[in-house]
This record gives structure tokens, C-alpha cells and sequence, in this order.
């Protein structure tokens, strides 16, 4: 396989190897993020962010709400709760019977107007990509889970103990669905 593009968060190892692989870095030295897999990576920080684009409009046609859906792509589910409820509100549109072109009916549009308008906070949200802390003593994994009519979801935590240290929690993945 060849090598097209790559990043690292060791700014020592770009520096070494950015005078050979120069062509082949996602990222000049004094930008530090990237895209993959549908999330913004940013090296510096070694975290991972999203972004969104919502077009704010006043009529809405399902097409238009199942492709702002589809740009929420979260492979490690940690926005999960937010998709989940774009989901909710997509669902409600198939069992009102909606063609794809036809406009929202004026109390989903509203809901879904209020929904959108908070898209933006997401990327508020930064998820450290590093778990572990220095020299571990014990490793606890913590599991919850929640179900309402409308959706169940599931949580998973490392929980890290160390010697003199605070008890330090990270977010592994969280898993969101709608009932069958």
C-alpha cells in the first residue's frame, strides 16, 4: 500500500520527518488539524472535534433533514444522544407520510428549526483521543445504560487510578438506537 498522506501528534517526529515526507502530510507544520473520518483531529491537542453545516431556513423538505442527518457521522458514537434525536424527528416525518419534496408540516418545522438552531454547539465539544494516565494501578471499565419508549442508549467509561493522583474518567463509546 502507498503511503499518501499522514499526521502525527508527536510534533518531534514531524520535525524529523517533515524534510523527507514533506508532500505526504495531511497538515503543513503550523496547521494541526485534520479531517478523518468525518471528524476534525487536531494533533496539537491530540482531540477530536466535529463540525457542522446547517443551512437555517424557515420551510424544510425531508430530503433536505435526512442529508443534514447523514453529515452527523460519528463513527465512535460519542454525539449518539444528538443523532438519536434528529432520528426521532426523521421518524416522525415517515409516519406522518411525507414525500421526500413535500414541505414540513409547520409544528415539525418549528421542531425541527429548534433543533438545527443548536446544531452549532457541537463543536463545543472536544473529545481527548488519549485514555490512559501515566503508570496506572487500576483500570475499571464502567458501563450505564437508559431506555425510554423513544430510544435506548449505552455508555461506556475507563475509570484510571493511580498512585497519589485523582481517579481520572474518560469516554469510551456511547451507543444510541431507536426501537424496532
Amino acid at each position: 500500500m502507498t503511503l499518501h498522506k499522514w499526521n502525527s501528534n508527536n510534533s518531534e517526529l514531524l520535525d524529523i520527518e517533515y524534510s523527507i515526507y514533506e508532500k505526504h502530510l495531511f497538515a503543513q507544520l503550523e496547521e494541526c488539524t485534520i479531517k478523518t473520518l468525518g471528524m476534525v483531529c487536531n494533533s496539537k491537542s491530540d482531540t477530536s472535534i466535529f463540525k457542522v453545516s446547517v443551512k437555517e431556513k424557515t420551510i424544510y423538505i425531508k430530503r433536505e433533514i435526512l442529508s443534514t442527518i447523514a453529515q452527523l457521522y460519528d463513527p465512535f458514537g460519542l454525539i449518539g444522544p444528538v443523532i438519536t434525536k434528529s432520528k426521532i424527528l426523521l421518524q416522525k416525518l415517515w409516519l406522518k407520510k411525507i414525500n421526500w419534496d413535500d414541505s414540513l408540516p409547520n409544528i415539525l418545522c418549528l421542531e425541527w428549526n429548534n433543533f438545527a438552531s443548536t446544531l452549532k454547539a457541537i463543536e463545543n465539544i472536544a473529545i481527548n483521543r488519549y485514555l490512559w494516565t501515566d503508570n496506572p494501578e487500576r483500570i475499571i471499565l464502567l458501563g450505564y445504560c437508559d431506555a425510554s419508549i423513544a430510544a435506548y442508549g449505552t455508555m461506556v467509561y475507563l475509570l484510571s487510578y493511580c498512585e497519589n493522583y485523582t481517579p481520572a474518567t474518560k469516554l469510551l463509546t456511547t451507543n444510541h438506537e431507536l426501537p424496532l
